[in-house]
C-alpha cells in the first residue's frame, strides 16, 4: 500500500513539474495561462508538504509526553511555565536545529530560545522549531498550549486544528473526556473530527489499571463517535520502547503500550488524506491545467532553428560513416530544407527568398561534383559548400 501511494505521488509530481515547465515558457499575460501556472505551483506545494497534525489537551493531560513519544526526544526545553508557551510548530530540517519566533505582525530567527522571556513567549502566535527528526519528514506537528487556561484570550488549539489535516486530543484517564473537553471538541468541523484520534493517557497508573476496561467502554460510548479511533496509551513505556531516532528497540513493549496502535492509526489516516489529495490534484490537472496547456500557441519553427537542428544531425551521421557519402547526404539536407521553406513560406520573412536561392545554388553545385570521378574531392567540396552556407545563414538578420 505504501509503495503504491509512493508511486502515485511520484507520477503526479512529475506531471505537475512538466505542466509548470510548459506554462512557465508560455505567455502568462494570458489570464487562463497565469491562473493555470499559479494552480500548478499550488499543486506542487500540496503534494510535497508533510501531513499537518494538531495536538491538544487540557493541562496535565500528558500532551508533552505524547509529543516526546512521537518525536523520540525532547527538542524544546525552555525554562518557562506551561501557561506562557505558544503553539510550537515542529518541522523537519537536516543537520542543525533552527528556531523562529512568529508573531501576529512579524517573525524573526531565534538563536537562543532560552533567552525568550515569558512575556516574549506570550506575545508569540507560534514558535517554529526545525530539527533533524525523521518522523517530521512525514508529519508536521503543532503542539498547542493546554486549553481552559484563563490567562489566554484565544484558544489556540481550535485555531490551529482548523488548519490541520487531522488532530490528536490527549485526555487524562483520571478524569477522561470531561464536559469542558466535549464542549471544545464540538466546535471543530465534522470531517476533521472523523479523521482524528483520542489518546487516553496515564493508563499506567495503578488506580486506572483496575478500571481501564470500564473506562474504555464509557469512552467508546461517549467519545468514540466524535473520533476516528480511541487509543489507551502508556506514554512512558511507549517512549522507552524507541530510541531518539524513532527506531523501535522493544517491539513487545511498543505494542503493549499502545505506541504501535497509535502510529498505525496515524499512518492509516495519512493514507486516506493522501488519497483525497491525489484525487484533487488529478482533477485539477485534467480540468484546470491541461486545458490551458492545450491552448498554448506554439510559435512556428524558424528556418534558423530548423537548419541548426538538421545540420547537427548530418554532422553526427557523417562522423560515424564513410565521409565519401557526404555529397548525397548534403543533397538530401538541401532538398528537405527547400521543402521546409516552401511549406512554411507564410511564416518566414522576406529574406527566405535569398535563402531559397542559395540552397538551390548549393544543390546544383554539389550535384555537379558527383559527375566527377574523384570521390575524395567531391566530399571536400561538398563539405566546403555546406560550411559556407552555415556561415552565411548565421549572419543573416532574419536568423538573429
Amino acid at each position: 500500500m505504501e509503495n503504491r501511494t509512493a508511486d502515485i505521488q511520484s507520477g503526479l509530481e512529475r506531471a505537475v513539474a512538466d505542466a509548470i515547465t510548459k506554462l512557465a515558457r508560455a505567455d502568462r499575460k494570458d489570464g487562463e495561462i497565469a491562473r493555470a501556472y499559479g494552480a500548478a505551483q499550488d499543486l506542487r506545494t500540496l503534494l510535497s508538504r508533510p501531513i499537518r497534525v494538531a495536538i491538544g489537551g487540557e493541562f496535565s493531560s500528558g500532551k508533552s509526553t505524547f509529543v516526546k513519544m512521537l518525536l523520540g526526544q525532547h527538542v524544546v526545553e525552555i525554562q518557562a511555565s506551561a501557561s506562557a508557551m505558544p503553539t510550537v510548530h515542529f518541522i523537519y530540517r537536516a543537520n542543525n536545529a533552527a528556531y523562529r519566533a512568529i508573531g501576529a505582525h512579524a517573525s524573526q530567527d531565534v538563536t537562543d530560545i532560552n533567552a525568550l522571556t515569558e512575556d516574549d513567549l506570550r506575545a508569540l502566535e507560534c514558535l517554529e522549531v526545525a530539527v533533524d527528526v525523521p518522523f517530521l519528514k512525514q508529519f508536521e506537528i503543532f503542539d498547542t498550549p493546554g486549553t481552559a487556561d484563563p490567562s489566554r484570550s484565544v484558544d489556540q488549539f481550535l485555531s490551529v486544528a482548523n488548519q490541520a489535516d487531522f488532530a490528536i486530543w490527549c485526555t487524562n484517564a483520571t478524569q477522561a473526556w470531561r464536559e469542558s473537553e466535549r464542549r471544545m471538541w464540538e466546535n471543530l468541523p465534522f470531517d476533521l473530527k472523523q479523521r482524528s484520534l483520542l489518546i487516553v493517557t496515564h493508563v499506567d497508573l495503578q488506580s486506572i489499571k483496575s478500571s481501564i476496561n470500564r473506562l474504555m467502554k464509557r469512552l467508546q460510548k461517549e467519545a468514540a463517535p466524535q473520533f476516528k479511533k480511541v487509543i489507551a496509551m502508556e506514554l512512558l513505556a511507549a517512549s522507552a520502547a524507541r530510541d531518539k531516532n524513532g527506531k523501535v528497540m522493544d517491539q513487545s513493549v511498543w505494542e503493549s503500550s499502545g505506541g504501535a496502535e497509535c502510529l498505525d492509526a496515524m499512518t492509516a489516516i495519512t493514507s486516506e488524506i493522501r488519497s483525497d489529495v491525489f484525487e484533487n490534484v488529478t482533477y485539477d490537472l485534467e480540468n484546470k491545467i491541461m486545458p490551458a496547456i492545450a491552448k498554448i500557441k506554439t510559435a512556428p519553427k524558424t528556418f534558423a532553428s530548423y537548419w541548426s537542428d538538421e545540420l547537427a544531425k548530418v554532422k553526427i551521421k557523417l562522423r560515424s560513416t564513410d565521409n565519401r557519402i557526404a555529397p548525397s547526404v548534403h543533397l538530401k539536407l538541401l532538398e528537405e530544407a527547400l521543402m521546409f521553406l516552401d511549406k512554411s513560406s507564410t511564416t518566414q520573412p522576406e529574406s527566405a527568398q535569398k535563402i531559397t536561392a542559395r540552397l538551390k545554388e548549393a544543390h546544383a553545385y554539389i550535384q555537379n561534383t558527383l559527375l566527377q570521378e574523384n570521390t575524395d574531392t567531391n566530399s571536400k567540396e561538398s563539405n566546403a559548400v555546406i560550411a559556407q552556407l552555415e556561415w552565411e545563414f548565421q549572419h543573416l538578420d532574419m536568423l538573429a
